[in-house]
């Protein structure tokens, strides 16, 4: 599979992201509206917070986001930030099933 250097390139920018400047709740809930989709309503549920502590955490996400992508990103919408994330995930799923195969 031939994979365009800047996907490569952006995949291990967001990783760090996600491993360097992310805590580990803000990481679960990041996964939890990329991947699974779930609202953060239901991310309160599942994780045992409040409403409101969720909708905190996704605006921590949304601004360390924008500072650790700045000045590209310094405008980025929470949609855009979530597409980002699911697109990160996915594209990192799929290299480990190439890896182990």
């Amino acid at each position: 599979m031939n994979i365009p250097q800047h996907y490569l390139v952006e995949l291990q920018r967001f990783g760090r992201f996600e491993r360097e400047v992310l805590k580990t709740t803000e990481r679960q809930v990041l996964r939890l509206l990329a991947v699974d989709g779930l609202s953060q309503k239901e991310i309160a549920k599942l994780i045992g917070h409040s409403s409101k502590s969720v909708e905190r955490l996704v605006s921590c996400i949304a601004d360390k986001y924008r500072t650790y992508y700045f000045p590209a990103e310094q405008h980025a919408l929470n949609r855009r930030i979530v597409n980002q994330a699911a697109w990160y995930y996915r594209f990192a799923e799929l290299l480990t099933e190439l890896q182990e195969a």
